[in-house]
């Protein structure tokens, strides 16, 4: 009997490790990508890439059945005046000043300077309830390219 309870008491501590502590996992298995080489990002890996006509910046889209991810880097991209009186946060993305913007099912990031005239915005579209801890986390995981003089 003791021998069972030990066995027990063993697989209780190892399921615990592998899977109650979500914080260690979380992440890890996300995907990156750097759009031209001029920022990188993660994302959860079931966003799958989307075909989309860019004209004058580097864009992008990204869906999953939850969630739809579009970004735009570049002279005109969009700092959300469309948004109908949604809750605006401060944010410092790669040591710059942005702003989150949350209205209904859209949770959106601006920086409106990455460099002398490039803006850069992503948009995140939720199906459900917005999830303000993946949306924080896909948008503190852009990094933007050193600017080549």
């Amino acid at each position: 009997m003791h021998f069972y309870r030990s066995i027990g008491i063993c697989w209780l501590v190892l399921i615990c490790f592998t899977g109650c502590n979500g914080q260690t996992k979380a992440g890890e298995d996300w995907l990156k990508v750097c759009p031209a080489e001029q920022f990188c990002f993660r994302y959860p890996p079931e966003l799958k890439q989307s075909p989309q006509l860019i004209i004058d910046s580097i864009a992008g889209l990204y869906t999953s059945e939850d969630l739809q991810l579009s970004y735009d880097f570049g002279a005109y991209s969009s700092n959300f005046s469309e948004l109908t009186s949604p809750d605006i946060q401060d944010i410092t993305v790669d040591g710059r000043e942005g702003k989150v913007f949350i209205s209904g099912k859209i949770m959106a990031l601006h920086i409106p300077a990455v460099s002398s005239q490039l803006r850069f915005s992503m948009q995140l579209l939720f199906r459900d309830d917005i999830d303000p801890k993946l949306g924080r986390k896909i948008f503190e995981s852009v990094k933007f390219t050193p600017v080549q003089q």
